[in-house]
């Protein structure tokens, strides 16, 4: 028998089997396969070997991707959520410094204001006895004030809530904090004006919550 070359030696064992068989053949006798081999009659182990995926296996895979990317994607939600409620905090955070720093840069009262207008949330620092003509807007529209656990001092003629800091950064007032949330009321961010002496900070989740 003829000795099998390295090519033959790694091929899969039904191909190395039919290699095997037809290397011993004689030309007439591989002309008489021709006919078998252009309609595909490969022997049975050969084709099992070569064969693809069963419907019933195709089935299972797209099954278990779907559940994998389900998992996924309700993660990724609750990811996207919660940067953009970190995102908003971060901006109210900076409101009530604005106002804080700039008080004491212009001795005098300035006021740092929230509200809700038109389903979006809405932040300005301004003199206490005015009432703001320009809003800045979050650019988070799925944040909204959390009413319900939100301590700042309500301003119900001017629909808004609001803390002042005096000409020396201090609170001139009642203490409190502004809560942010998403429009399924969870997670939710916070940020407290804790001190009379103006002490900020953030907290998240059921820090944010009354008890």
């Amino acid at each position: 028998m003829r000795g099998e070359s390295p090519w033959m030696l790694q091929a899969e064992p039904a191909i190395r089997e039919y290699l095997q068989i037809t290397s011993s053949l004689s030309c007439f006798q591989m002309l008489e396969l021709i006919p078998i081999l252009q309609q595909n009659k490969l022997p049975h182990r050969l084709n099992r070997a070569t064969a693809g995926f069963t419907l019933a296996e195709m089935i299972v895979v797209i099954a278990i991707v779907g559940i994998l990317a389900a998992v996924a994607g309700a993660g990724f939600l609750g990811w996207l959520a919660r940067m953009r409620l970190n995102s908003a905090q971060h901006t109210a955070l900076q409101a009530i410094r604005q106002a804080q720093m700039t008080a004491k840069l212009q001795k005098s009262t300035l006021q740092a204001s929230f509200r809700e207008q038109n389903g979006k949330v809405q932040w300005a620092v301004h003199p206490d006895n005015t009432v703001p003509s320009i809003w800045n807007t979050l650019e988070q529209e799925s944040v909204k004030i959390d009413p319900d656990n939100t301590t700042f001092y309500k301003d119900n003629k001017n629909s808004l809530w609001r803390v002042q800091f005096n000409h020396k950064g201090n609170t001139n007032g009642q203490l409190g904090r502004i809560n942010l949330t998403t429009k399924t009321g969870t997670p939710k961010r916070c940020v407290f004006v804790s001190t009379l002496l103006g002490a900020v900070r953030t907290a998240a989740d059921e820090r944010c919550v009354k008890k």
